[in-house]
């Protein structure tokens, strides 16, 4: 975890497809919170719905069941996940006001 945290290292982490290869042997048993917790970057993806059975909805509402995650929790995950994307800097800024703006419209 240190040297995740010491290079700025982003994790993609797919916590459902990690309990079914028994990375995790159950969701509450999964590290991400305590990723989330020391500060690791992190987004959560799905690993393929095909796969997985569980699309990304599903995926965050596992995460708010075992781990109490809400929106502002859920919100970082994808910002974290913009910020390590592989796109110029100013796409990577429009699609995190775009995210923001999605979210606050949706407290309103």
């Amino acid at each position: 975890m240190e040297l995740h945290l010491h290079r700025e290292i982003h994790l993609e982490v797919c916590p459902t497809s990690n309990v079914q290869t028994d990375i995790a042997a159950t969701l509450a048993d999964h590290p991400i919170e305590r990723l989330r917790a020391a500060g690791v970057r992190l987004g959560v993806n799905t690993d393929g719905r095909t796969l997985c059975d569980v699309d990304l909805t599903g995926e965050y509402e596992r995460l708010a069941r075992a781990f109490g995650w809400g929106r502002e929790r859920l919100l970082s995950a994808n910002l974290d996940a913009i910020g390590a994307a592989f796109a110029a800097p100013d796409v990577r800024a429009r699609i995190a006001a775009e995210l923001r703006r999605a979210y606050e419209a949706e407290d309103s």
